[in-house]
């Protein structure tokens, strides 16, 4: 009885997430493993389980998605492909390291591949499929933290407006990327939040729209809003697109170019074309920070202001309005009133 459970319950993440179940193309696996011996273990021979039992655990797909794309790149780019390869340090650590040389990659990306990797690996671990998790040891590399400004109000608005009249996106395309806008301009959403939104993430309930984010930073820890009504045009108009093209996937912000959810690069490459069309740099980080600044301004409570951009510390909002003179304005003018004192000796 349980374990015909099991296997209908295997079945349906199958059905639901069929492309996270693809590892490597077939052609990508027939070439690697001419070169596989009996006594190595290839990468792929336990990745079907652990994407269906990662689902069924209700692990997000957009986190079982990064690590395969993690190890996908690694496998094509340096020739790796077994568990005992990945799993020796030394030759992880050579092969990521040449892997940024060639490609000429910030550390982030670096460090980004790793924690993938971790991820898999504290599986295998977890399921006594290796002995020891060595990914873990692997040295990760410095990253400097981005000299970011926030977006100022009326390049939000000039931002919001660019949207309706870019050139060269198809109806369906253009209401997707004003919906993306707007949510960005609305909650402050991280990237990988907003590309882990099902499509049924913003919902009316008890005759009031409101939307539900599944926090990254925060062990999954849910955030609700109630949304105003230009989030609700956006997505009411987007989703009837959607339902006429019968884009019917479970991500919230589709690809145009596959039947899959919008990536992070999708993300970031969409960002960087607009920075070019509208003359200014644009990034989903700054919006964050142009939320950040505008509630502090406003005079919300740091406590409120970290539940609102999905903080654990409230020292980390900080950093997203350190840069704005108001903070520290009480501080400046008392010191002018220093200077400004006669000298009564």
């Amino acid at each position: 009885m349980n374990s015909k459970y099991l296997v209908s319950e295997r079945k349906k993440v199958e059905t639901q997430y069929p492309h996270l179940f693809r590892l490597l193309s077939d052609e990508e696996r027939y070439i690697l493993e001419q070169d596989a011996s009996d006594t190595k273990t290839p990468l792929w021979e336990h990745w079907h389980n652990y994407v269906s039992k990662s689902l069924i655990l209700g692990k997000s797909p957009q986190t079982i998605k990064s690590v395969r794309d993690a190890l996908n790149t690694i496998m094509r780019h340096t020739g790796l492909f077994t568990i005992e390869q990945f799993n020796e340090p030394g030759i992880l650590d050579q092969a990521l390291l040449e892997l940024q040389l060639e490609r000429r990659q910030k550390a982030s990306t670096r460090n980004t591949y790793i924690k993938n990797c971790n991820t898999y690996f504290i599986w295998l671990f977890k399921n006594h499929i290796i002995k020891e998790n060595n990914v873990a040891r692997i040295e990760k590399g410095r990253v400097e933290a981005p000299d970011e400004k926030p977006l100022t109000l009326e390049q939000v608005e000039k931002i919001t407006l660019h949207m309706y009249t870019r050139k060269h996106q198809n109806a369906l395309q253009r209401a997707r990327n004003i919906l993306i806008v707007d949510i960005f301009r609305f909650s402050g959403i991280r990237p990988c939040e907003l590309l882990g939104m099902a499509n049924d993430a913003i919902f009316l309930e008890d005759g009031r729209w409101k939307m539900i984010i599944n926090g990254r930073k925060q062990k999954g820890r849910k955030r609700y809003y109630e949304v105003p009504q230009f989030v609700v045009h956006s997505y009411q108009h987007y989703m009837r697109l959607r339902s006429d093209k019968e884009r019917w996937e479970t991500p919230l912000i589709i690809s145009m170019t596959t039947r899959e959810g919008l990536t992070t690069t999708g993300i970031q490459n969409l960002f960087k074309t607009v920075s070019k069309e509208i003359g200014f740099r644009v990034t989903a980080y700054g919006f964050r920070r142009f939320i950040a600044t505008q509630l502090s301004k406003l005079g919300i409570k740091q406590q409120k202001l970290s539940r609102y951009l999905g903080h654990t510390r409230f020292t980390t909002s900080d950093l997203y309005v350190e840069r704005e003179c108001y903070l520290t304005q009480s501080g400046t003018d008392l010191m002018k009133q220093v200077y400004q004192t006669p000298n009564r000796s």
